[in-house]
């Protein structure tokens, strides 16, 4: 059975990241703009959540809607589907962002 090593790591691995979004932050902050992440499981009610919160904020804020999806191969349906039409319907830009 081979050796087990403790490897004592001085240097925080996602110090980079961290800083990244430190800078992001401040620059959304500046810019006076609320980001949300917003995470669930499929069938969690996250489109719901937001369908209901652009109806009812669409006349006090511009809003957009950017969505992100590790299995690419569904964004060509999602981006011409039911959901982004109702996200345009209330007003709000609707982006996806996909992986290559």
């Amino acid at each position: 059975m081979a050796e087990i090593r403790l490897i004592d790591i001085k240097e925080d691995i996602l110090s980079d990241n961290q800083a990244l979004a430190g800078q992001i932050r401040d620059t959304l902050r500046n810019h006076r703009i609320f980001l949300m992440n917003l995470m669930a499981s499929p069938g969690g009610g996250k489109t719901s959540l937001i369908l209901q919160t652009l109806r009812r904020l669409k006349d006090k804020f511009r809003m957009a809607v950017i969505e992100g999806d590790i299995d690419s191969r569904w964004m060509p349906k999602k981006s011409s589907g039911k959901t982004s039409r109702r996200f345009r319907s209330r007003r709000a830009v609707f982006v996806i962002l996909t992986r290559p």
